[in-house]
């Protein structure tokens, strides 16, 4: 039995990964949470160029288009003609072989099946992991596409196989044209080349294979922007906007400053790297937990997949492999840093950080000692509470208040008046949606209930909205 599990363990957890993923996109989408994004949104903005693609019009210039994200966006138009519902569930079901993946890099690496399998259910548990991957946004994709350049670099590495590694340089130039930080993370493998034993197995034609085709990847849209542009760059003025919107204009004329900002932020952004708190931006984890029950169900921290990384990291640090994925984690973290890092922001190195996570819960589950789990319990614990962010204290009011805005929507009353009174025991403020549940009772026949909350309300203006009494 156990033989034939790890035999077939990759259609398993695709399976299962799938299965999540699609029950949270129906269970959303029977809220009206996966509409259309609204206006402003970097993803509506993508969503337009790709209609406009499948409409015969090419992309205009703007910071907002990430070229390989829009693209996929294209693809999935033409798949489904539009359908919003029907594209987020092909990307639902693409994002699915992040788990297979995530098996076969710890696999590759020569981790036991059991550590390769923990890492694998670990990212299935994480729920901006399933969040994203049905959210119109390029987070969860692009996750995939920085974890298969992983993986191919492994594989290409161990079997010396040049399609391997050009293929790594694409998944590589499409990370590049998802997000352009990734382009000094395409460098981080170079660093192992300090050891003896890689620049043993490496020679001149793979590097020239391994550059050759990022390039290859990144020329056509750099042509297309030099051409219709004239600007040779993955996405026109998108440095200057980004700077700008995270430092301010002073920035934007003043590289000093600039440089100031972005130092004076790294400790805090660098908190924020680590912390437990999902940092919501366009899409909250907290505000789909608490309507959507299968996300609820998605236990894991994010904190404590760091945490038992760095217990992997310790206990292989002589498996180039698992050294190979630290980096790259690293890499990626030393390139966000002038941002604010919301949890999307952070999410595409996830799958290459559960590589790490896996096999360190696997050395903790069989120590037999308690000697041997002291010194790394004991840290771990440490770890967890010096990055641990309560979501209660840390929530926006307005993000309920949105929650508690969709109970009422989906007329689910009960559920809507039980929260509205746990923000009332939290000391956050209800006169914002309190009085739409009183006129959403009212309307729909509850005259006898509305009147008793409204007279609640009152008891509120009255007490300078002290909290209502059970």
């Amino acid at each position: 039995m156990i033989k034939w599990f790890n035999k077939h363990f990759s259609p398993i957890i695709f399976i299962f990964s799938a299965a999540i993923a699609v029950t949270v996109l129906l269970t959303g989408n029977h809220y009206h949470l996966f509409g259309v994004p609204p206006p402003g949104t970097d993803q509506l903005s993508m969503l337009k160029a790709a209609v406009g693609m499948y409409n015969g019009y090419m992309p205009e210039r703007g910071y907002l288009y990430s070229p390989s994200y829009t693209v996929f966006l294209y693809v999935l138009v033409l798949l489904t003609q539009g359908q919003l519902l029907l594209m987020m569930l092909l990307q639902s079901i693409v994002c699915a072989f992040t788990p297979v993946f995530v098996y076969k890099l710890c696999r590759a690496m020569r981790m036991g099946f059991v550590s390769a399998q923990l890492a694998a259910v670990l990212l299935c548990l994480y729920a901006p992991f399933t969040l994203l991957a049905v959210a119109p946004l390029r987070a969860g994709p692009l996750g995939l596409c920085f974890l298969l350049f992983v993986y191919l670099l492994v594989r290409g590495y161990c079997s010396k196989t040049l399609w391997r590694i050009a293929l790594s340089g694409v998944f590589g130039g499409l990370c590049i044209l998802g997000r352009e930080t990734f382009l000094p993370v395409m460098g981080v493998p170079l660093l192992l080349l300090f050891f003896g034993d890689v620049r043993r197995r490496i020679n001149r034609k793979q590097l020239v294979v391994f550059v050759a085709a990022i390039i290859g990847t990144l020329l056509p849209v750099l042509l297309y922007n030099y051409i219709r542009f004239e600007t040779f760059s993955i996405i026109p003025g998108h440095f200057n906007n980004i700077l700008g919107s995270f430092h301010g204009e002073r920035a934007l004329n003043h590289r000093a400053e600039a440089v100031f900002s972005v130092m004076r932020n790294i400790p805090h952004q660098m908190y924020l790297f680590l912390s437990s708190y999902e940092y919501d931006n366009s899409v909250s984890v907290y505000a789909h937990q608490e309507v959507i029950l299968p996300l609820r169900l998605m236990f894991i921290p994010y904190n404590l997949l760091v945490g038992l990384a760095l217990i992997g990291i310790w206990r292989y640090c002589r498996n180039r492999g698992i050294v190979l994925a630290g980096l790259m984690v690293f890499g990626y973290a030393a390139t966000m840093l002038y941002f604010d890092l919301y949890y999307r922001y952070r999410f595409p190195m996830v799958p290459v950080l559960i590589v790490l996570s896996g096999p360190g819960l696997y050395y903790l589950l069989t120590r037999r000692s308690l000697r041997q789990l002291a010194i790394p319990l004991l840290l771990l614990l440490i770890f967890l509470v010096l990055t641990w962010d309560s979501p209660s204290k840390a929530r926006r009011p307005q993000e309920r208040y949105a929650v508690v805005q969709v109970f009422i929507v989906n007329k689910m009353y009960d559920r809507a008046e039980s929260y509205i009174r746990q923000l009332r025991r939290e000391h956050i403020p209800v006169r914002p949606v309190l009085p739409n549940l009183i006129r959403a009772l009212h309307a729909d026949g509850e005259t006898a209930r509305a009147e008793t909350l409204y007279r609640e309300f009152r008891q509120l203006e009255l007490d300078g909205d002290n909290p209502i009494k059970e």
